[in-house]
């Protein structure tokens, strides 16, 4: 048996795809399996991963495109070892992630069962100093930065408890697991970046839509997360009003920005989307893509 399973989910990635297999198969830690999910490819993928001949490797594909969250659920369903970890088809792990997290985790108390890492993106590198503490992270959770997916290493019982992936959701099916995480165990975090996010314009949190609809679940699933954080909670429900202004909807842009207002009055970019909005559609599309509009 395997000590960790490693779930990549893929949909038609083939140009990013090698870099993310070979950044996990390229790990000093070798005690691993990796179940690469194939959520309904026609680009080749499938016959890319067949053609690599990797012991270590399993090919599940499914029957047509089900989403993120049911390919990793159906991975983690399909998992032999204990723990879990994640990567998707655009990233990229350094080759001592698994290593790293494996050592925290032998080395911390049996009630933490996550463990992540920090991460290096476009903006610079995301990292938490309370995760890596191992304590006082809660402001984290509502902020769900450091918690993005591929950093991931999780005893594979919590997950089972804590009901896996919300199938149901378009985005942030990953935050939302978080929180459901966060009542059953303790989180770490190794200091070191342990991923590199290349990012892809197909993404799930590209799609504005989507993770509008991801928000107002959030939102209204885990409000009292919330409770002792009103003025960040109402960021929140402002930046929910920005993407609904993406989305060219005044009303409903306006309708989030007085929730968020009456929560957190001193929001000055909010009452600049607010008189945005006042302006018509094509005005209020135009400031929520600028970096005025953004709350959070």
């Amino acid at each position: 048996m395997p000590q960790v399973s490693i779930i990549l989910p893929t949909y038609n990635r083939l140009r990013s795809l090698p870099r993310a297999v070979q950044s996990v198969l390229g790990q000093t830690c070798r005690d691993f399996e990796l179940i690469v999910v194939d959520d309904g490819s026609s680009d080749g993928s499938a016959a890319w991963l067949e053609g690599l001949k990797e012991p270590r490797l399993r090919l599940l594909r499914l029957g047509g495109r089900s989403g993120a969250a049911r390919a990793r659920n159906a991975g983690i369903r399909a998992a032999q070892a204990p723990l879990i970890a994640f990567q998707d088809s655009d990233d990229e792990w350094l080759p001592r992630k698994l290593e790293l997290q494996l050592g925290l985790l032998q080395a911390s108390p049996a009630e933490v069962g996550w463990v992540g890492g920090g991460y290096r993106a476009d903006a610079g590198v995301v990292s938490s100093a309370a995760l890596v503490r191992g304590s006082g992270y809660d402001g984290e959770l509502l902020v769900g930065a450091p918690f993005v997916t591929p950093t991931w290493l999780v005893r594979r019982e919590v997950l089972l408890d804590a009901g896996l992936f919300d199938e149901t959701l378009p985005c942030l099916e990953d935050w939302d697991l978080i929180f459901k995480l966060a009542d059953r165990c303790r989180f770490r975090a190794v200091a070191e970046v342990v991923l590199v996010r290349h990012g892809s314009e197909d993404s799930l949190y590209a799609d504005v839509d989507k993770r509008r609809r991801g928000l107002e679940v959030i939102l209204e699933r885990h409000r009292r997360r919330w409770q002792a954080e009103p003025a960040r909670y109402g960021r929140w429900h402002a930046e929910l009003a920005r993407l609904h202004g993406l989305g060219g909807t005044p009303a409903l842009s306006r309708q989030w920005l007085r929730r968020g207002l009456a929560l957190h009055p001193w929001q000055p970019r909010a009452a600049a989307l607010y008189a945005a909005s006042l302006c018509g559609r094509r005005v209020l599309q135009r400031f929520s893509r600028t970096r005025l509009a953004v709350a959070v």
